[in-house]
């Protein structure tokens, strides 16, 4: 990439601004890249959803001024060892997406199992708004964030202001 950069003419200013738009893109897989690959060490260390979800708000704190908070009342059997993956990636997509879009001073993620049994997880900030959720062409993570909430068994809403909530409904086994 180095020697590329070097080899380009300086007056060349098309191949300088789509040199510096391949910069930027490599920059942004590669950050993507490390926070899945966080995401995926935090779930195999942790034993229960409520440490890996603490340990990843606090790796996410130190990125971010906003205050995050979390408060996790689900049983630590509430979810599988795969349901619990996929809970945690949309937790961490959606406190990114926070961090990043909503200029949020306060995050907060609470998880609760009502009565009925059935699981519901609440991010919410005090940002700008999501507004109506539309994903950029070759943005993915709202996409993603849906798909994985009906691996669940469940759907993921958004409401304003800044709100998003992923429920599950409970399964009786039989």
């Amino acid at each position: 990439m180095t020697l590329l950069k070097r080899s380009i003419p300086e007056d060349n200013a098309t191949a300088q601004s789509i040199m510096a738009d391949f910069s930027q893109a490599l920059n942004d897989a590669y950050r993507q890249l490390r926070e899945l690959l966080t995401t995926f060490r935090l779930t195999l260390q942790q034993a229960d959803l409520p440490s890996a979800l603490r340990e990843m708000l606090d790796t996410l704190q130190n990125q971010t001024s906003a205050k995050l908070t979390l408060d996790c009342r689900l049983p630590t059997l509430a979810l599988d060892a795969q349901m619990q993956v996929h809970l945690l990636q949309i937790i961490r997509e959606a406190v990114l997406n926070a961090m990043k879009h909503a200029n949020a001073s306060e995050i907060a993620v609470s998880c609760v199992t009502a009565p009925d049994g059935n699981h519901t997880v609440y991010i919410r900030d005090n940002g700008i708004g999501i507004g109506e959720p539309k994903e950029p062409e070759g943005h993915y993570g709202l996409n993603i964030m849906r798909e994985r909430a009906e691996r669940l068994g469940g759907t993921l809403t958004f409401s304003q202001p800044s709100n998003i909530t992923i429920r599950r409904r409970h399964v009786s086994e039989y």
